[in-house]
């Protein structure tokens, strides 16, 4: 059974500091961020693996069944490299909430869509 779980992130800003409490704000920061950096070792791996798959296309052009098994794996990761920059940018996006700017958007800066190309400029 799933229940909605009101994170302080999704109580408009007028009125967060009057239904949450501030120990309850921090952890939800705490916790966004932590998420943030996963998100971005996640994206990473996916990214290299993305690369590593094109190369090997390229390297050696093979039969029609490794081209679908490759285009297959191909789309897999794409759709996990993409779901996780979303994700990643959700969870920015409620500590640009909570938080407001300051000096954490240098470590977690804005995920624009051409960072989520390849790991390899080359490639595109």
């Amino acid at each position: 059974q799933e229940a909605k779980l009101w994170l302080p992130s999704a109580v408009p800003s007028v009125s967060r500091l009057t239904v949450c409490s501030v120990p309850v704000v921090e952890t939800e920061i705490k916790l966004r961020q932590y998420r943030c950096f996963e998100s971005l070792a996640s994206l990473r791996h996916y990214l290299s693996l993305w690369t590593r798959i094109v190369l090997a296309q390229r390297a050696k052009p093979r039969s029609h069944h490794w081209s679908t098994r490759s285009q297959k794996a191909f789309s897999s990761v794409r759709e996990r490299a993409d779901d996780t920059a979303e994700r990643y940018r959700r969870d920015r996006q409620a500590i640009l909430e909570l938080r407001g700017r300051g000096d954490w958007e240098q470590r977690l800066q804005v995920l624009r869509n051409e960072d989520v190309l390849s790991a390899d400029p080359g490639l595109l």
